[in-house]
């Protein structure tokens, strides 16, 4: 009998976490669509036609496109809302800023651009992670060599404790960072 009761909670159980998936999953794809939807202006790519000045656009939209022309390294873009707007320090949805987003995705041209024009090299997302921990993890080492050069932080840590040297995506990466002064978890 306490077997039957237990095979009912369980199926139960996978009914409501199905449930719930699949809610999340609805959520997800609402938020993509409206996202999508919005940004999708002028030539189909996300961004505004060519000599756009963002005047149709209200400022969160103008700061979606920013981030977004950042993440894919679109540095024509990122040039020309620097040149309407002049706010590099934009943040995403997810908190990271305009210099994380292009430093985590391998986009050195828009990083170096970025950094020239006043990004706070060590801003932090909210998990306290900075540009140099996502260049570091995904083993961007011309990158990492560049945030370094603009003075991040290497002894930086997360909220949770992470430090810049957890974040080394390989041994060469590693040893650029403690040639330059990072500080290993153990001499702390």
């Amino acid at each position: 009998m306490t077997d039957n009761n237990e095979m009912k909670e369980n199926k139960g159980t996978k009914k409501i976490i199905g449930f719930a998936l699949l809610l999340v999953f609805i959520n997800a794809a609402i938020v993509f669509f409206a996202v999508s939807d919005r940004v999708t202006t002028g030539n189909g790519n996300g961004m505004p036609e060519e000599g756009h000045d963002f005047e149709d656009l209200d400022h969160t939209e103008v700061e979606g496109v920013f981030y977004e022309s950042a993440a894919t390294g679109d540095i024509h873009a990122v040039e020309e809302y620097i040149e309407d707007i002049g706010d590099v320090d934009v943040r995403g949805h997810d908190g990271r800023t305009a210099l994380m987003a292009a430093a985590n995705n391998g986009h050195e041209e828009v990083v170096e651009f970025l950094l020239d024009h006043g990004a706070d090299v060590n801003a932090e997302n909210e998990m306290g992670e900075t540009a140099i921990m996502m260049a570091a993890y995904n083993e961007n080492i011309e990158i990492v060599n560049t945030l370094i050069d603009e003075g991040a932080d290497l002894d930086a840590e997360t909220q949770e404790g992470g430090i810049v040297l957890d974040y080394a995506g390989n041994s060469e990466i590693e040893e650029l960072l403690i040639d330059h002064g990072a500080e290993p978890r153990e001499l702390r």
